[in-house]
């Protein structure tokens, strides 16, 4: 369903003041703020919050006339002006500008074939560019030395590939406005397993990654009968 957009002003209200710390003042300039072609600044904190709010108040207008909010972009400006509540990066990023996503996390489908493995790593790219976080549970992928009958070879595993998921968001992020970040999940049962776990034990590993064990429901109760 499309989304008109409504006349509203383009200027900020004037009340009620943002009252920012000069801490919050450099984040925005570096992060936040618009920027044109030639990364000179061109909006000022107040026409950001001004931009969101007009820009989420747009939902307004999928509801019946008489269910709307009344003046839904003057109260949401109200309440991010006092600080009541701040949206996530990528809405105070791109909301009510050309690339318009509005989402933080994302997770990816990871199976076990170089097509959804590479397919992953492009959706994984453009969403870091975008000011989006990225998850993956690496599950499906065959461990390292099985067999691959297509190609009578042999797999590399989960790990080797979580390093190019690694290393393309330390490529992206020397170029975005936001460092982006995953979440890789392994099963607890996978073969793989022990060298997921030990992974962080080299500091230089998967630095934009937190690792996480997926437990099963078998594990658990392995662990309890043993501790009985």
């Amino acid at each position: 369903m499309s989304v008109k957009k409504t006349t509203t002003s383009s200027r900020p209200p004037l009340s009620p003041r943002l009252r920012l710390s000069a801490h919050a003042k450099i984040v925005l300039r570096g992060r936040y703020l618009a920027k044109n072609t030639a990364g000179t600044i061109v909006e000022t904190p107040p026409q950001l919050f001004w931009r969101v709010a007009t820009d989420i108040a747009q939902a307004e207008r999928r509801y019946p006339i008489a269910g709307r909010l009344p003046h839904a972009a003057q109260r949401w400006y109200d309440c991010m002006a006092r600080l009541d509540f701040l949206h996530n990066s990528p809405t105070l990023m791109n909301a009510g500008r050309r690339l318009q996503q509005l989402s933080a996390c994302f997770v990816l489908p990871v199976k076990d074939s170089l097509t959804s493995i590479y397919d992953s790593l492009k959706h994984q790219a453009l969403i870091h560019q975008l000011g989006g976080g990225t998850g993956f549970s690496f599950r499906h992928v065959r461990p390292h030395n099985d067999r691959v009958a297509s190609s009578s070879g042999v797999a590399s595993g989960p790990i080797s590939f979580m390093r190019l998921f690694n290393l393309s968001t330390d490529v992206i992020k020397q170029g975005g406005t936001w460092r982006g970040a995953n979440m890789g999940i392994l099963r607890i049962d996978h073969p793989d397993i022990l060298d997921f776990i030990a992974l962080k034990q080299t500091p230089t590993e998967m630095t934009n990654f937190n690792l996480s064990v997926g437990i099963t429901d078998s594990f658990m109760q392995a662990l309890a009968r043993r501790r009985t």
